[in-house]
């Protein structure tokens, strides 16, 4: 009889009632909610260092440039003689591609030949074949893409599969409180005090302020949800990375500037005008806004993406990353004074720059 108690109670010690298993999925599904966000941060930290990389890598290209030529690239090229009435010329990445592993395109294309994603085949255009698919990664932010809301190829050119690209060059800031040069524009204004303007090539002596109080290059990766749906507003979205300004134009000092700067028809720059990831977005050319690439079909862009001053974005919470001149990144909050924004911008205007 004893045995047969010892047996029993052997026998009903081998499971776990309902309540104790109940405790222990609780237990569970809390340590579950409280480890997610630090594992959600943990990713988000490892994609923000890997967009930081990317702009490192563009700094260590636009100075192995001005090593070899004595100057940066110009932020925006067009000389006015394009093989078709839609092409675009050289942008700022385009200028680079021997900087960044992609020296084999930069042997193949035919510098003879204007014009990038819009100016087509058909119309004179060899060069498109050597970039189709070409899409380094370091053009994309991994906070951002690629993914529906951030394609990895242009929503607009459709004879090859040309790279978007999530980082713009700098023209300067927008301000009229700094120094110019400035111009508005039918679509928004244009500066030339940064130090990647239209058509011109910019020397390290030429930033002023101090190159680490400089932005060069401005990260553009955000998507915004709006009542149309989520619109994309990076510049690659329309014509894709390597397009540039339309114009011959230039955007420089106020002697020239009375005879040039009329068109400002860029791709792949802007002039600083409004807050980190600011929302406030206009229909209204002249506020450098227009409209923007839509993710769905079947109107899978609303206008040309070929506005000034879209503002620096990101998926990043609280900021964006930026390239100063010396090399240096930083990742600046969306808070940051919109003062201060435009001075990182302009590369001359002589005022001290508060803590970033």
């Amino acid at each position: 009889m004893a045995n047969q108690h010892s047996l029993s109670l052997r026998q009903s010690a081998k499971g776990f009632t309902l309540v104790e298993l109940l405790v222990v999925i609780a237990i569970i599904a809390i340590l579950v909610a409280l480890l997610l966000p630090a594992v959600q941060a943990a990713r988000e930290a490892a994609r923000r260092i890997q967009c930081t990389n990317n702009l490192k890598q563009f700094g260590i290209a636009l100075h192995n440039y001005h090593t070899s030529f004595g100057a940066f690239p110009a932020g925006e090229m067009g000389d006015g003689n394009h093989c078709h009435a839609s092409s675009y010329y050289k942008s700022w990445a385009y200028s680079l591609l021997s900087y960044y592993e992609q020296a084999q395109v930069d042997d193949l294309i035919d510098q003879r030949v204007t014009g990038s994603c819009f100016c087509q085949t058909s119309q004179g255009n060899t060069n498109l074949q050597y970039f189709d698919r070409v899409a380094p990664s370091l053009f994309q932010c991994p906070s951002s893409g690629p993914s529906a809301e951030a394609p990895l190829y242009s929503v607009h050119c459709h004879e090859a599969e040309i790279t978007t690209i999530c980082y713009s060059a700098i023209q300067g800031s927008a301000s009229a409180d700094f120094v110019g040069p400035i111009l508005q524009t039918p679509l928004g204004i244009v500066s030339g005090n940064g130090m990647l303007s239209f058509n011109i090539h910019k020397r390290v002596s030429h930033c002023t302020d101090g190159t680490s109080y400089t932005m060069i290059v401005g990260e553009m990766s955000g998507v915004v949800d709006t009542a149309q749906g989520t619109l994309d507003f990076r510049r690659g979205a329309a014509g894709g990375a390597w397009c540039g300004t339309l114009t011959g134009d230039t955007v420089e000092e106020p002697t020239s500037l009375a005879s040039h700067a009329t068109g400002a028809w860029n791709y792949n720059s802007i002039a600083v005008r409004y807050p980190i990831n600011y929302s406030g977005f206009t229909l209204n050319y002249l506020d450098g806004f227009g409209y923007a690439a839509h993710s769905q079909p079947p109107d899978p862009l609303f206008a040309n993406l070929t506005n000034a001053n879209i503002p620096l974005m990101s998926n990043h919470p609280g900021g964006a990353n930026a390239l100063m001149t010396d090399g240096s990144v930083h990742f600046l909050q969306e808070s940051l004074d919109l003062d201060t924004l435009h001075q990182l911008a302009n590369r001359h205007d002589g005022v001290p720059v508060e803590s970033f």
